[in-house]
């Protein structure tokens, strides 16, 4: 039997997950991205990006913290959606 352990230890920065999330790193990997894409500026849109709001990012990031919460499909899923964001993300 294999066992894993999905500790995301608390830093200054990073808080630990609630009791009840079944994938941590996918939890602090979507409040990363929350905290990034978490108001709306001025003019409307993502303070973030700039793209509309909510913008996709955030879009994606919500549904990963569900997912964060249910099965490991659910996960597997939000996390290969969340991983896509950071790669857009990243080459902008």
């Amino acid at each position: 039997m294999v066992s894993v352990d999905h500790t995301v230890w608390a830093t200054p920065d990073r808080e630990t997950a609630p009791d009840d999330v079944v994938d941590r790193l996918l939890w602090q990997d979507a409040r990363d991205i929350l905290g990034r894409h978490a108001r709306p500026s001025r003019d409307g849109g993502c303070g973030g990006c700039g793209g509309a709001w909510p913008c996709h990012s955030r879009r994606v990031a919500e549904h990963a913290l569900a997912a964060s919460r249910r099965s490991w499909r659910e996960g597997w899923t939000a996390r290969h959606d969340l991983n896509s964001v950071r790669r857009l993300l990243s080459t902008n």
